[in-house]
């Protein structure tokens, strides 16, 4: 603290007998403003889009066949085949159907066909088999799906990479797609069903569920 004369204009304040004031050294300072924290600006983030759909193939109108403008080894195939909801294809197909019975069969692709034929899931009379190529020639996707069509199918099982790689728009396992108006899916080859018991009751499963659910959409 520190003493100061009065100036001589403070005579009123003298006349009552003040002669010093006690003025502080250090000015009291005035508070700090309140200042604002600056928040982080935050970023915006795209919003997660909902899953994809099942893909929808389509073939070009031009190319649906009809029965009478098929080779004749098509049309001739055809008549062997039976009317079914579920078809099943693979590879070594074509091969099967128009190999002669002296002529032997696979014993692995044959059991997969006794197994199939024993399960009661899948009844009699719901499933077929129609193939994508014929022997010593190329895959032709074009008559297989004019073939589903002309065998009333709902639903088509191709099994192995390689024929889910040439008739469907993704080969990926157990994934739903709808080509043609019909649920498709590559299920595993037949290598891995007839030496895996667990995974080929799982695969039943998941076909006798799909196949129910195509039945009922149909019935209502």
């Amino acid at each position: 603290m520190a003493f100061a004369s009065i100036a001589p204009m403070a005579g009123v304040w003298m006349s009552q007998g003040l002669k010093y004031l006690l003025i502080p050294t250090k000015m009291p300072q005035a508070p700090a403003q309140a200042t604002h924290k600056i928040q982080p600006r935050q970023t915006w983030k795209r919003p997660k889009e909902p899953a994809a759909p099942a893909p929808q193939v389509t073939l070009a109108a031009s190319k649906r066949l009809p029965v009478n403008e098929w080779p004749e080894s098509w049309q001739a195939l055809l008549q062997k085949v039976q009317v079914g909801t579920l078809i099943w294809t693979y590879p070594e197909l074509g091969l099967d159907l128009l190999k002669e019975p002296s002529q032997g069969v696979d014993t692995r692709r044959n059991f997969f066909g006794q197994l199939l034929r024993s399960k009661p899931m899948l009844p009699k009379g719901t499933h077929t088999f129609w193939p994508y190529m014929l022997p010593n020639l190329e895959p032709n996707p074009v008559l297989f799906w004019s073939g589903v069509r002309a065998l009333g199918g709902k639903m088509v099982v191709a099994l192995g990479r390689e024929a889910g790689r040439i008739l469907l728009a993704e080969s990926i396992c157990y994934k739903p797609q709808h080509i043609e108006g019909v649920l498709a899916f590559m299920l595993p080859d037949i290598a891995t069903l007839t030496k895996d018991a667990d995974v080929f009751e799982k695969l039943l499963r998941f076909v006798s569920f799909q196949l129910d659910l195509v039945v009922r959409k149909k019935t209502y």
